[in-house]
Order: structure tokens, then sequence, then C-alpha cells
């Protein structure tokens, strides 16, 4: 097994691409505390008397002719295409009849409601069972089905439901999403998860962005429209 982290590394540890040059306005744009070369982005001054950039900065006061002082660099990292086509997908499955039965994959971690935990959460496990229609007073929801499983709802929330799933190559079509669980016969033992219907609606939100591009994730910096910088990163 790979190390455990936190998900941030540095750059040129982990991650291929390397650093960019950029403008200041894409510069100013990543957190106080990526900018350092042992992060995602610097700054390099022209001359040698001019004081360096750190997450101390306060680069929002800088006027035109400090931001003329230095030479910006961010990490640009390698873009490998899209996600699917490196790691492979589930097909599709709508208007399905309810009834048929589905494998369903997760990382259940949470306890029953007796207390008792049963899963990790370190491995994956899998249940297996028939759909069935399904109600949740508390989901707002027209249509929900249900699978019979011990899957607690720590760690299993958006768990796959996978339909004519073959082992052999790992694929299925995805049926439907675990959305929550529930206690069915009142012996504080999980035993049933829960999904919304996937019908023709579903379908039509999945074809409208099936084939946009999402854009890269290799910055520079992009600002989402209506997005607004969080206070503390500057």
């Amino acid at each position: 097994m790979g190390r455990k982290h936190d998900g941030v590394v540095k750059p040129f540890d982990q991650n291929p691409g390397a650093y960019k040059e950029v403008s200041w306005n894409v510069f100013k744009e990543f957190p106080r505390g990526f900018r350092d070369r042992e992060r995602w982005c610097y700054a390099k001054p022209l001359e040698a008397s001019t004081a360096p950039i750190t997450a101390e900065t306060n680069v929002a006061t800088f006027t035109e002719d400090q931001k003329k002082k230095y030479k910006y660099y961010v990490w640009a990292f390698e873009d490998a295409g899209a996600l699917g086509n490196n790691v492979g997908g589930q097909g599709l499955a709508y208007n399905q009849k309810v009834g048929k039965p589905v494998f369903v994959f997760g990382y259940p971690s949470g306890s029953h409601p007796d207390g008792n935990y049963a899963y990790t959460g370190i491995t994956q496990k899998w249940s297996y069972g028939k759909t069935f229609k399904a109600q949740a007073l508390a989901i707002k929801a027209e249509e929900l089905i249900g699978v019979k499983s011990s899957f607690t709802g720590a760690g299993s929330a958006g768990s796959a439901w996978l339909m004519t799933y073959k082992n052999s190559r790992r694929l299925g079509y995805l049926n439907g999403v675990t959305s929550k669980v529930s206690d069915t016969d009142g012996n504080n033992r999980i035993d049933v998860s829960v999904s919304p219907y996937f019908d023709g609606e579903l379908y039509g939100v999945y074809k409208a962005v099936a084939n946009k591009w999402s854009g890269s994730i290799a910055v520079p910096y992009e600002v989402p429209s209506g997005w607004k910088r969080p206070i503390f990163w500057d």
C-alpha cells in the first residue's frame, strides 16, 4: 500500500508536472499558505534587494510597481486527459423494472444503532439483493427503491448499486446510489439501503452533461463564475 497522507503533497515530490510562469492575477488567487517554493506557487524577486513573498506577505496591498518586482510561478500539473479514459467507468441503467438484483459496493465504517461496529471502512465490502419500492419520510423524493443490506451509513453513503455486474471484468450498470440506510425491523441493526429510482429524468440530466468538457484541473488557477474568495486566503 502507498503511504497515507491528507491529499496535499509537495508538487515536485509525488505529482507529475512542472513550475510554469504566470501573471500576477493568477498568482494572487492562490491561498497565502501556498505562496512558498515548497508548496504550489512562489514569487521570484527580480532584484536581490527585493523582499521575498511568503505566507505572511499581504499581497492584497501591493501597488502596481510592487507587482512588477517579481516573476510568478505556479505548479502546472501534467494533464492526463479524461478521468474515465484513465480509470474506466461503469455503464448507466435507468427505467429498470423494480425487483431486479443489484450488487452494492461500499466502505461502511459507522456503527449499527446498537453500537456494534461490524465494518472498519478500510476494505471494500459488497451486498447483493433484489430492489423493492421504498419509502423514507426524512427524504424529499418522489420515487425510492431499497435493497437488503447491512451496510451502516457512515462510509457507505453514495455506494454504487450495479446491475448485471461481472466480477471477471468488474463492470456493470449503475442503477442506484445509497442515500440513506435504515433499520426496518427495529432490532437496532441496519438492514436496508435506499436509493433514488433512476428514471428518464435522470438520463436527461446525464445526457446534458456527458459530453461537456469540465475543464482541466491543471493550473493556472481559474476562478469559477460567482465564486468568492475566503477571507483567510489573504
